[in-house]
């Protein structure tokens, strides 16, 4: 008997970032591989002849099942695997594999498939499944310009019972991280092709498929609309439905439409009682809505279902797990319970020791709970569980993050005997713990190691050079970064040299001051504040004499907030002011300013204005706190005149309660 044999047909454009990668892990599992290009330009066609592929080079028709059904027609083998080139197929055991494609009772298979999110691979994903495995037969063929189909053709034409089934193979897809999105820019076209989709079927899935790009595009009106047609199709068991719900309801929510998506939620919940995205969404809503108890309900639902398994499903990461208890700890810190959101924190972590989310929230947390003195003692307690290296690492990373340098590079030294192994990222953290700690000599031995490193943040290498020569009165530093001939440099040399001649000769030359520009200023100035080098950064702030966006000197201002130089943020916001750039961010800021300076009439009468201009939660939150500080300033003031009034101790007790 003949082993079966597999082609795996690709559309490609543009895509010599990915494709060799792509290839390199198909390699045990295909004999054959079919490439329709549709009009690459970069060195794709050129990786592509280098695998020693089938290689068609074909005109873009706009239509992206007639190119796969292009590949698939030039494929000569028994099953066709389906796979884009920003995908990569799981390393599965070649009997598993070969189990698939013997089994005659199926043609076929749903795999599972990971989307990851958001900036860093593994940080965050969607799970869901598509059909990428079937057999080559004439009358199996994508539909659908766009978001093709293929399993509906199987279904019609199969004559087995249950054609097609879902395996646990695993395709990982890195085309949602959002350096690919940027790069590849996308959204347009895809519009376009869903457009004229519509226009032709103007069907249920045509529907889902639009409003899902209009809500990726943050157009949360037309994004409802179009899942609103979808929604007319009575059919809740179709694949797509429940996510269909669940974008439906976002969209809603992030209108600003609450209580709207709320009702929709529960509505969703009755139809999809098992859908652990549902409930997590809703404790969203509610959680913005100041409703913290019911929120928590929901969340303990969440843990109660656990994340889904279920492959009907596209399901965000943890919802079952480590993001609701995550969640929790967020409710519990808005209702004062320090302990029981430390407490969740703690089981977030345990499952999932590399969420950044919780790890920032339990740094803040216990900064904002204890002195400094007792900062890495309390953190360690909870996440002892962690081995010795990542845990005095985690301690390292928190202690660069509120600004405790000098524990911090203690931290690295416990966590480099306890085994850590250095690369350019974490050689490129204790150098900025070093510069802001003023250890000079450290500073240039780890910044030597991250520049000899491919993984290290080039920019901050940058900006770290930059400020060392200032802060140890090198004038030459700047040739040094030239000496880099990297991309980032040749960006931003031109702001270099002015910040150089400002500096050392007082020379403020005239540049253009491009929002990149003036992003790339403010992680500068960033670090002479965190380093309480003010003086030093009074001699660069002429370069933004010129400047007419008074939002710069906002954020300016909450720098130096979150570094406690409260006068400095109060002098830099009433100059705003002053100059007629009044907003809803500025007062606010004031008033965190002023009510950290004690001065709480001035916070109170900021954060009302603050209030009339956004009614934000963050801003309600701050008025209520500024109010039970004056709440407390008046029954202490009252106890100085009346030691005697039981009443007022009775009141000042119920408080601390």
């Amino acid at each position: 008997m003949n082993k079966p044999s597999v082609a795996l047909c690709m559309i490609v454009k543009n895509e010599e970032d990915y494709l060799a990668e792509c290839l390199n892990s198909v390699k045990n599992y295909v004999d054959e591989v079919v490439i329709v290009d549709t009009g690459s330009t970069d060195k794709t066609i050129e990786i592509a002849k280098h695998y020693k592929v089938k290689l068609i080079e074909s005109i873009w028709q706009g239509n992206f099942s007639k190119a796969r059904n292009l590949a698939i027609n030039n494929a000569k083998c028994d099953w066709i695997l389906i796979l884009d080139a920003d995908e990569r197929l799981e390393q599965v055991a070649i009997k598993k594999w070969q189990a698939l494609l013997n089994n005659n009772y199926v043609d076929g298979y749903n795999f599972k498939v990971i989307d990851y999110l958001g900036d860093k691979q593994g940080q965050s994903y969607v799970s869901g499944t598509s059909l990428r495995l079937f057999r080559n037969k004439p009358q199996y063929r994508y539909q659908r310009r766009i978001h093709e189909q293929i399993e509906k053709s199987i279904i019609t034409n199969s004559k087995k019972t249950t054609p097609c089934v879902f395996s646990e193979v695993i395709i990982y897809h890195y085309g949602y991280l959002a350096e690919t999105i940027k790069k590849k820019n996308k959204t347009e076209r895809n519009i376009s092709l869903l457009q004229a989709e519509v226009e032709l079927n103007g069907d249920a899935y045509s529907h889902y498929n639009l409003g899902a790009e209009y809500l990726r595009i943050a157009d949360y009106q037309k994004a409802v609309t179009n899942f609103n047609m979808c929604l007319q199709s009575p059919n809740y068991k179709l694949g797509y439905m429940a996510e269909c719900h669940k974008k439906m309801a976002l969209s809603l929510y992030l209108m600003g439409t609450y209580k709207q998506s709320l009702l929709f939620l529960q509505d969703s919940i009755k139809i999809y009682p098992d859908y652990t995205d549902l409930y997590f969404l809703a404790s969203e809503v509610l959680y913005t809505l100041g409703e913290f108890e019911l929120a928590s309900n929901y969340l303990k639902k969440c843990l109660q279902l656990g994340d889904v398994y279920k492959h009907t499903y596209t399901s965000l990461k943890g919802v079952g797990s480590f993001r609701a208890f995550y969640r929790l700890g967020l409710i519990a810190e808005e209702q004062n319970k320090t302990e029981l959101a430390l407490g969740y924190y703690h089981d977030s972590l345990k499952i999932n020791p590399s969420f950044i989310y919780v790890i920032k929230a339990l740094i803040n947390l216990v900064a904002n709970t204890v002195p400094e003195a007792e900062f890495v003692n309390k953190l360690l307690v909870y996440i002892n569980f962690m081995n010795e290296v990542d845990k005095y690492n985690i301690a390292f990373l928190a202690c660069t993050q509120i600004g405790y340098y000098t524990e911090a590079l203690k931290m690295f030294n416990y966590a480099t005997k306890a085994g850590l192994v250095l690369n350019g990222k974490i050689a490129l953290n204790v150098s900025l713990a070093s510069l802001l700690a003023r250890d000079y000599s450290t500073v240039q031995q780890y910044l030597n190691i991250a520049l000899k490193s491919n993984n290290a943040d080039t920019l901050m290498i940058i900006r770290i050079m930059l400020v060392l020569g200032f802060f140890k009165q090198d004038q030459n530093m700047i040739k040094n970064i030239i000496t880099l001939q990297n991309k980032s440099v040749k960006e931003y040399i031109e702001l270099y040299r002015a910040l150089n001649e400002l500096f050392f000769n007082n020379v403020n030359t005239e540049i253009d001051l491009t929002d990149n520009y003036i992003a790339e200023c403010l992680e500068i100035f960033n670090m002479f504040i965190c380093s309480n080098q003010i003086a030093y950064l009074k001699l660069l702030l002429p370069i933004f004499s010129s400047l007419r966006n008074m939002d710069v000197w906002v954020k300016l201002s909450r720098f130096y907030i979150n570094n406690k130089q409260y006068k400095l943020a109060v002098l830099e916001l009433l100059d705003c002011h002053k100059r007629g750039h009044k907003t809803a961010e500025s007062f606010y800021l004031l008033g965190l300013a002023y009510s950290s300076l004690g001065l709480l009439h001035e916070a109170m009468c900021n954060t009302q204005q603050s209030i009339k201009l956004c009614r934000d939660l963050k801003t309600i939150k701050l008025l209520s706190e500024i109010y039970n500080k004056m709440s407390d300033a008046v029954l202490f003031e009252g106890l100085k005149r009346f030691p005697e009034s039981q009443e007022l101790h009775n009141k000042i007790s119920g408080r601390r309660l």
